[in-house]
């Protein structure tokens, strides 16, 4: 288990495989079954409140875990059987974009297989200074160009970040 900042561990410790998947199970079927508006007996159309679909999402990226350290469990392991938010952090990329010599993974059908969407934040493409390399840059490269910040104890990808207007939804 990748280990973070205090207390990121401690609260992935403290949650079985199997409670973790009923978590992210749950979120998202409440989040399928929200209702973006309600009809009242007069028939007239009400949108639901912003803050209710917010705190919705919230509850939704918390189960799936976004912070720093939950963007690298893509459940490769679980190979063909991983939960909904481990779907969402894997990344196959082409090898001609990463440097097939870099991954020893490499897959058969032309990209690099076992990659996470850290890897992907990781990537040098487009980060000043980084323009001539590809490659995955370390935690502290991503800190030092202010990618990677910590908030009340948690590492987050700088548009992860809850403090800032990127991750307003």
């Amino acid at each position: 288990m990748a280990t973070g900042p205090e207390g990121e561990e401690d609260r992935a410790v403290e949650m079985t495989r199997e409670q973790k998947d009923a978590r992210v199970k749950a979120a998202f079927e409440a989040w399928e079954k929200r209702k973006t508006y309600t009809v009242h007996k007069d028939g007239v159309r009400k949108r639901t409140a912003k803050e209710d679909i917010s705190a919705l999402w919230e509850a939704m990226w918390e189960a799936c875990d976004f912070l720093w350290h939950g963007l690298a469990d893509a459940g490769w392991e679980r190979h063909l059987f991983p939960n909904a938010a481990q779907k969402l952090k894997r990344w196959r990329a082409p090898l001609e974009v990463l440097g097939a010599s870099d991954f020893a993974n490499a897959g058969h059908e032309g990209v690099a297989d076992m990659l996470t969407l850290q890897d992907y934040w990781r990537w040098s493409l487009g980060v000043p200074g980084f323009e001539n390399e590809n490659r995955l840059l370390t935690d502290e490269e991503l800190k030092r160009e202010e990618l990677l910040v910590e908030r009340r104890g948690r590492l987050y990808f700088a548009l992860h970040d809850p403090e800032t207007d990127a991750s307003d939804h």
